[in-house]
């Protein structure tokens, strides 16, 4: 399974603001709980945005991921449990279930790259600098967001998806 989403190329204001805050998370001034609850809230709730004209793929994926747990890490920083619980809601807890999915970043600056669109996640996954343990769990809840991704429909959300980041960024006082 490739699992190649991309993410809308960054304002150069949201860029900075960014690096600001990845620079904050690797400085250890922003826990790991709100350094996952960024991730997945940006990731999840611009699926909202992408699919909002289509919800029956978002029923697809919500099948999967509701009430999943994944762990997610980043190499000598941290590791977290994000509950899946709806694109809105996606509680963090320090405390995890080693049995559970996990997504292992190298380090901070590769889910910014990601997330900038300097990088894909599958080209990521590819040199080693993301590692997913117990792949067919999370592929479940990743192939369907990874068959829906369209450049042209990245281009139609492109503001959105800008004002997603912004607020969310706003919202950690970046």
């Amino acid at each position: 399974m490739a699992i190649s989403m991309t993410f809308n190329e960054l304002t150069p204001g949201l860029r900075e603001r960014g690096i600001r805050f990845f620079k904050a998370i690797e400085r250890r001034e922003v826990s790991g709980k709100i350094a996952a609850e960024f991730f997945f809230r940006y990731f999840f709730q611009r699926l909202l945005i992408m699919f909002e004209d289509a919800p029956e793929k978002l029923d697809i994926i919500a099948q999967y991921s509701f009430g999943n747990t994944c762990i997610f890490a980043v190499r000598n920083l941290f590791q977290v449990t994000a509950f899946l619980k709806s694109f809105k809601e996606i509680p963090v807890s320090e405390d995890f279930d080693r049995n559970a999915p996990k997504l292992t970043f190298d380090n901070v600056w590769t889910i910014f790259e990601i997330i900038a669109s300097d990088t894909t996640f599958v080209d990521a996954v590819l040199k080693q600098r993301v590692k997913i343990d117990k792949m067919a769990a999370l592929a479940k809840i990743f192939a369907p967001i990874e068959a829906l991704h369209m450049k042209d429909r990245l281009f139609a959300i492109r503001d959105q998806d800008m004002q997603l980041l912004d607020q969310i960024l706003k919202e950690l006082g970046f």
